[in-house]
């Protein structure tokens, strides 16, 4: 690691007589991690949704990132900035990561555990791979199994680069259900998955550190939102948890299956019509409901939660008030390529909006300048700029459009796949006080020198939403 990187991060500082209590005898827990893909194929560019239904304590990792360099070998490479720029992990988190650096050498090459940042509820790892060999597409899948503490994780998401042909980074998120301890013992084991006809070529590697995760693990606010129930639903939501990695909303659900009526399936299907709407002292923000299930005889057990990654612990701690609506969505998101597949109306609604004399671009930024919806109406965007590293738009339209608004995305546009790349930034947006069909939009911490797209979510102009209930939490 270069010396102007080792200049900009913290080395843990470790007192080993912190740790004499914490219990070394961890439990194995493992889950098999699923991932659906499906491409979404709109006009020339295709846009890729990932469904990540559950991961406990196991992340299947494939790379399919973009290239930093041209194929060539780089022992020394500087990863915390370039790489990080090209996944979208940021300098929000500058005073947070802890620079860990330390290696494994393994037959066949060797994994570096470059950085580790923790909260109650959430971690964020880079582990950088390096083979003696070049690796091929086709050998560039890896197992992470983690351990906090004694907990696993039972959600995850992944963000890979490749550096070149010899080095891979992955960027992992993880979420959990259990608090992590502040001071624990960490566990990773990592390897790369073979078959009878691909066998592995670079050994199973085990890092075990002892970590105290420090302010990224106190700058933390939970509100307890137990007394919001939905119960035609069957809902009982439970806290709304933020840090310096966003914020997460989570709830159960527990069904009576008395009958034996209901598959996990159909189950999921209902509720993935879901999409909570948070406003924040006149900040909004969206996300639909993620779910996991189990059954066990007559009864259905869901968890839900809800991730906002661009709210963070700050506005949750200083907020004066807070509102929770909860609205319904007329399609689920295949049911939304199914319509567009199979409706004109929509597909001429979604050619006209994505026509190229619509196509606007202001230093280096594309935008729509209009959007139409399929109840007729239009919205339109104005005054772009860009300032401090901060990209702020104006939009005029209907009331019922900030869940369009919420749900826009910036996106980095990857020249040499011609598909957009891991990286997104997603929005904060306001309401004009004095003209509910106004408002403004900001995009925070935009990469330099880099082609950019606001990016419009699929469907969201004929997925009409229902209201079905406002809670007051603050």
């Amino acid at each position: 690691m270069d010396k102007e990187i080792l200049d900009i991060v913290n080395n843990i500082d470790i007192d080993e007589s912190e740790f004499e209590h914490i219990d070394v005898e961890l439990n194995d827990i493992e889950k098999r991690r699923i991932r659906n893909k499906y491409r979404k194929s709109v006009k020339k560019k295709n846009y890729f949704v990932k469904k990540i239904v559950m991961v406990s304590g196991l992340v299947c990792i494939t790379v399919i990132g973009g290239f930093m360099v041209t194929p060539t070998r780089a022992s020394n490479i500087p990863i915390l900035g370039k790489v990080y720029e090209g996944l979208g992990v940021y300098d929000e988190y500058e005073e947070y990561r802890k620079y860990v650096g330390e290696s494994i050498q393994v037959k066949g090459g060797k994994y570096t555990l470059e950085e580790l940042m923790i909260t109650p509820y959430k971690s964020l790892m880079a582990i950088r791979i390096t083979s003696d060999k070049p690796i091929l597409e086709s050998e560039m899948e890896f197992m992470v199994d983690a351990n906090i503490g004694g907990i696993s994780w039972d959600r995850g998401t992944t963000k890979s680069y490749r550096i070149d042909d010899y080095n891979i980074v992955e960027v992992i998120e993880q979420s959990y259900d259990k608090k992590i301890p502040q001071k624990a013992l960490v566990k990773i084991n990592i390897h790369q998955m073979e078959t009878l006809e691909k066998p592995s070529f670079i050994e199973q590697g085990k890092f075990h550190l002892k970590a105290d995760f420090g302010n990224s693990y106190n700058d933390f606010e939970s509100i307890d939102i137990s007394n919001l129930v939905m119960k035609n639903l069957l809902l009982e939501f439970s806290k709304i948890n933020a840090s310096v990695m966003g914020t997460d909303i989570t709830g159960t659900i527990k069904i009576k299956d008395e009958s034996n009526n209901y598959s996990l399936d159909e189950i999921s299907e209902k509720y993935s019509k879901l999409q909570l709407l948070l406003e924040v002292d006149n900040n909004f923000f969206s996300a639909p409901l993620n779910t996991s299930w189990s059954k066990i005889g007559k009864s259905i057990n869901g968890s839900i939660k809800v991730k906002i990654p661009n709210l963070k612990y700050e506005e949750i701690k200083k907020a004066k008030d807070i509102k929770l609506s909860v609205y319904e969505n007329k399609y689920t998101s295949l049911e939304n390529l199914s319509v567009y597949e199979s409706d004109n109306a929509i597909n001429n609604l979604n050619s006209k909006n994505e026509q190229k004399d619509n196509i606007k671009e202001i230093n280096g930024v594309k935008y729509k300048e209009t959007i139409e919806f399929s109840d007729g109406h239009k919205g339109v965007f104005s005054n772009l700029n860009i300032n401090n590293n901060t990209i702020s738009i104006s939009y005029k339209g209907n009331k019922e459009d900030i869940h369009y608004l919420t749900n826009l995305t910036l996106e980095v546009l990857n020249e040499q796949s011609e598909l957009y790349s891991h990286f997104k930034i997603y929005p904060q947006v306001f309401k004009d006080s004095n003209k509910e069909d106004e408002f403004f939009i900001k995009f925070k911490n935009i990469p330099q020198d880099k082609n950019l797209e606001i990016f419009t979510g699929f469907g969201e102009e004929w997925n009409n939403k229902k209201l079905l209930e406002v809670y007051e939490v603050k």
